[in-house]
């Protein structure tokens, strides 16, 4: 299987895993493994995505990415809190998290390869066009 088969088989392991929604049950439901993700809205057409990423090198994986820097404490321009204010959702951050709450889904897939997950991410990108960025 070639390298371009590889990335197509990633993104549709993606895509088929079952979201999940922002709330008390996704931060333990979350790996400590480093991954991908893609954010949606909830009921938002299949394929649609606001928000697709990947975890860096470091502590928690997925569950420090998704639950503590793009759901608990923003900060960044490139986190979901800061996404959710800059679009007119919410005013500050207590509003934005009620927002996500409310309204979005995360799908995710561990990926443990570091070289290999930042170019995966890449292809996501390109496929998925997510809305509101990377």
């Amino acid at each position: 299987m070639d390298e371009q088969t590889n990335f197509n088989r990633i993104l549709q392991d993606l895509i088929e895993m079952p979201p999940a929604r922002f709330d008390q049950q996704l931060k333990a439901a979350l790996p400590k493994a480093p991954g991908l993700y893609a954010i949606s809205m909830i009921g938002a057409p299949k394929g649609e995505y606001l928000y697709v990423g990947k975890t860096a090198k470091g502590a928690n994986g997925l569950r420090g990415r998704v639950w503590d820097q793009h759901y608990q404490t923003g900060g960044s321009s490139g986190d979901l809190i800061e996404k959710v204010k800059a679009k007119g959702y919410a005013r500050n951050a207590g509003e934005a998290r009620r927002f996500i709450e409310q309204n979005c889904q995360v799908q995710w897939l561990e990926f443990k390869d570091d070289a290999l997950r930042g170019w995966a991410e890449h292809h996501l990108l390109a496929a998925l066009k997510p809305i509101w960025g990377s």
